[in-house]
């Protein structure tokens, strides 16, 4: 394995993750998500915005029938409407749609913005704890359809605008977006039964700027893996870590602020530096024998330290009586939802550990650097994900110093400790620590040995995955 090798197969691996995420955005309908669509939403949100503001100024002044929507999209700031009529269009703009549909879509979601507002100026503290509750994996259909629902369990007022005029003021919104930018296509077709139909659908200048952009955005998006050859040396905030040319190189700080960096390039920095080059330049391997007991553990479903199960937890048996006993439908609700909840953080500590586990099986046999990068605050992380020292337990298992040296008694006395900590003594004097070591030794060795064999299942109380790390690295 090279390091050639390995960085076009992170640019590799990037694309494919790209793609995987764009038709997955395209399937939800939420392309707005992705960032060339992202791009040029902003773009066309100020353009859009300024012909909302002439519209309105043109609306007041004279008659029409177009302008009874004039009320409703001056209930918000004109830049909000602009993106959000942007948003609920390029969130579907793979799909041809009828202009009905899509103008009723754009008023639906200034609707319910309008109504959100009237919370948050009404009651702040209700907005606040219903943003903590939608917080998390669901997606913004249902954060919107949750917070309708708990509007009307708090009896808060709902607005109902009138389907006629939701209708204008979408259509309305949708023609200033076709007049003002290029992202839209409108024509009439006529179906199989003979009817015509207005569809919307995005424009071929604006797929060719997708399909041209997305390939550069591809190449932006690497995977990124540990380094076979030792990181280059941070001698300023732009160069360092990874060597190559075949993508952009990250900044020593994960800031969006070029003057910041700018900045930092004439500070004196040469304590910052070798510390980090210290730790990047450190080599790393695999250690196959964790590897396999992690890997045994997860096949044979022991949920050992953070190694999560193979089956999602049941949901509850619906009540007979849910229909008729609101109490009984209520608890029904809580208690399904905190399975569907538990179920999607297993799902995704699944896809962590193979993730883990696939890197692992790429770098046994091979010396592995780890590239780091600072956050805002100074603090060193680690840039490949999946497997690093700073990862979940049983990723940092699997991992050893590519360079051993003999244990000193200094260490080997913390390592004991260590070993105590993991079990769950960590609130105990060192000597009481120390003395636990001592009195299992013999059980401690022989989990180091055989693992699963010699797990003492009834006697963890904590990480077991940390405690076996520590157990294999005693002395015998």
């Amino acid at each position: 394995m090279d390091e050639g090798m390995v960085e076009r197969e992170m640019v590799e691996l990037g694309k494919l993750r790209y793609r995987h995420r764009v038709a997955r955005n395209a399937k939800h309908g939420n392309e707005t998500t992705d960032p060339v669509t992202r791009h040029a939403m902003a773009v066309a949100v100020p353009v859009v915005a300024q012909a909302i503001e002439s519209w309105k100024l043109m609306s007041r002044s004279r008659p029409g029938r177009m302008h009874r929507a004039l009320p409703y999209i001056e209930r918000l700031p004109s830049d909000v409407v602009a993106l959000l009529a942007l948003k609920s269009l390029l969130d579907s703009a793979s799909q041809s749609r009828t202009m009905l549909k899509a103008a009723n879509s754009i008023a639906r979601v200034l609707e319910d913005e309008s109504d959100f507002r009237h919370i948050v100026e009404n009651e702040p503290v209700l907005w606040q704890q219903l943003q903590r509750q939608v917080r998390g994996n669901i997606n913004e259909r249902q954060r919107r359809e949750f917070i309708q629902r708990s509007m009307k369990h708090h009896n808060f007022g709902i607005s109902k605008w009138d389907p006629k005029d939701r209708a204008q003021v979408g259509i309305v919104l949708v023609e200033l977006i076709h007049q003002n930018t290029d992202l839209l296509k409108i024509e009439n077709i006529r179906n199989e039964r003979g009817k015509t139909l207005t569809m919307i659908s995005a424009s071929d200048d604006f797929i060719d700027y997708i399909r041209k952009n997305s390939a550069k955005a591809e190449e932006l998006s690497p995977v990124w893996l540990p380094m076979v050859e030792t990181p280059l040396d941070w001698r300023d905030p732009f160069v360092g870590g990874y060597s190559t040319d075949f993508f952009r190189r990250r900044a020593l700080v994960k800031v969006h602020n070029r003057r910041y960096l700018d900045d930092l390039k004439n500070r004196d920095m040469g304590f910052v530096y070798k510390a980090i080059n210290t730790i990047q330049r450190t080599a790393w391997a695999v250690n196959p024998f964790i590897l396999d007991v992690v890997r045994s553990c997860w096949e044979n479903d022991l949920r050992i330290g953070d190694i999560p199960a193979r089956d999602d937890h049941p949901y509850p048996l619906k009540p007979d009586d849910i229909k008729e006993n609101d109490e009984a439908r209520r608890q029904y609700r809580k208690a399904y939802c905190r399975v569907k909840w538990a179920n999607q953080h297993l799902s995704s500590k699944r896809m962590q550990l193979a993730k883990m586990l696939w890197v692992a099986d790429r770098y046994i046999g091979s010396r592995m650097y780890f590239p780091m990068q600072l956050d805002f605050r100074g603090r060193g992380y680690p840039m490949p994900g999946y497997l690093n020292p700073q990862g979940f337990d049983a990723a940092r298992a699997c991992l050893r110093f590519d360079k051993a040296v003999p244990m000193t008694d200094d260490g080997e006395m913390w390592l004991r400790i260590h070993g105590a900590n993991c079990y769950g003594l960590d609130k105990e004097p060192y000597e009481r620590r120390l003395d636990w070591v001592k009195d299992f030794e013999k059980e401690i060795i022989a989990c180091g040995t055989d693992p699963l064999a010699n797990s003492h299942s009834g006697r963890q109380r904590t990480s077991r995955s940390s405690f076996l790390r520590s157990a294999t690295s005693l002395p015998g």
